[in-house]
């Protein structure tokens, strides 16, 4: 059961499963995305990761320092850039924890509308 601890940001208590691996060969970034004149270059590139991965049937639990060697930016820049876009309801975080409080993962989730049906009316228009 998840339970908001505060806006956008939810924990989950479950089972140790944190040796899932994940190999990302591109980033797509949709028009949607591209588009949004209120997102810097760098939250673009988040969010493109955070969609390449959902959009592909896997999850986007990477830890700030990861996102960052990916995308050329320091741990602390990702988190910052994350928290705006938590805070902006671009993105929703969910932290899986075990019995101890311990994190196992933090689930980076897109807002609904940036699901695949929108992708693809979007890029009809």
């Amino acid at each position: 059961m998840k339970k908001e601890i505060k806006p956008g940001v939810f924990v989950e208590i479950v089972e140790d499963d944190i040796h899932t691996q994940i190999n990302q060969e591109y980033l797509a970034i949709p028009n949607i995305i591209l588009r949004d004149q209120s997102l810097k270059a760098a939250e673009k590139m988040i969010m493109g990761t955070v969609l390449s991965l959902t959009n592909n049937n896997k999850e986007a639990f990477h830890s700030n320092r990861l996102l960052g060697a990916m995308l050329s930016l320091s741990a602390s820049r990702v988190s910052a850039l994350i928290s705006g876009l938590v805070k902006r309801q671009y993105l929703f975080i969910t932290y899986h924890k075990n019995q101890q409080g311990h994190v196992l993962k933090r689930y980076l989730i897109a807002h609904e509308r940036y699901d695949k049906f929108n992708f693809q009316q979007d890029d009809q228009e």
